[in-house]
């Protein structure tokens, strides 16, 4: 269950209308977490999908070690969302988890 509801397309002013084209266009067509939120407020919404888009395709690191990094502070943080986002990409770059050998457990967040 969605903490808020989805804004629904037809409800969308013309400049969400356009960044929601956008951000789908680099999210397999769904606008979902916190883009989702940031959507109701446009320029909130644009300025943290080109902070990302800076960081994830202009950055001088390489995506699987951003990918990484991602996942790092994902579960420091416990971002169940983002971790959800990301380990997908990162498993599908050859990077496999392992049981910590201090704690017994696994790297998923809890």
């Amino acid at each position: 269950m969605a903490r808020l509801d989805p804004l629904p397309m037809e409800e969308l002013s013309p400049e969400q209308k356009a960044l929601h084209a956008v951000l789908g266009g680099t999210r397999s067509g769904r606008v979902s977490g916190p883009f989702a939120i940031w959507l109701r407020t446009p320029a909130i919404a644009d300025a943290a999908n080109k902070l990302t888009l800076a960081l994830r395709e202009s950055g001088k690191v390489e995506k699987r070690i951003y990918e990484l990094i991602v996942l790092i502070i994902t579960r420091y943080w416990a971002a169940r969302y983002a971790w959800a986002s990301h380990e997908g990409p990162l498993r599908r770059r050859g990077f496999r988890w392992t049981r910590s050998r201090r704690s017994g457990t696994s790297a998923s967040p809890t």
